[in-house]
């Protein structure tokens, strides 16, 4: 089935960003209060679980409140472990599934090869059909 989205590029590594989440240099509020955003996530060193709490507590500060997708990178750390029942797959989707906006998982997109280089606070178009990916940015 085809996913299509649009919106503004926004995301990068999960364990940079959990620790920004909070903080005085947390800038995400203020600049997805007027925008669709389009969630581009990935963890290096993080464990299934360590995905899963990050994206709860990304989720519960707001952070995806006005998302228009999410693009989900292969996890470096996670990629075919399983915690409790926890995997790279099971730790982002039953987090995000309530929002029921496309979401693409195992992109090209993060710290392993291939990856596709973006640029993060640029309008988008992102399209993926038959295991692959397309992204139209506005830059």
């Amino acid at each position: 089935m085809p996913v299509n989205m649009k919106g503004i590029l926004m995301g990068g590594c999960l364990d940079i960003l959990v620790n920004l989440c909070g903080t005085r240099f947390d800038e995400a509020k203020k600049a997805i209060r007027y925008k669709k955003m389009i969630w581009v996530l990935e963890a290096c060193d993080l464990s299934p679980m360590g995905i899963r709490r990050a994206i709860w507590e990304l989720d519960e500060a707001g952070w995806f409140k006005n998302a228009s997708g999410f693009v989900i990178g292969h996890p470096l750390a996670a990629i075919k472990k399983e915690i409790i029942g926890v995997n790279q797959y099971n730790a982002v989707y039953e987090l995000l599934e309530k929002y029921h906006i496309p979401m693409i998982v195992d992109a090209d997109v993060g710290h392993i090869n291939p990856n596709m280089p973006l640029v993060i606070g640029t309008h988008a178009y992102v399209s993926s059909y038959n295991n692959t990916i397309e992204v139209k940015m506005d830059c």
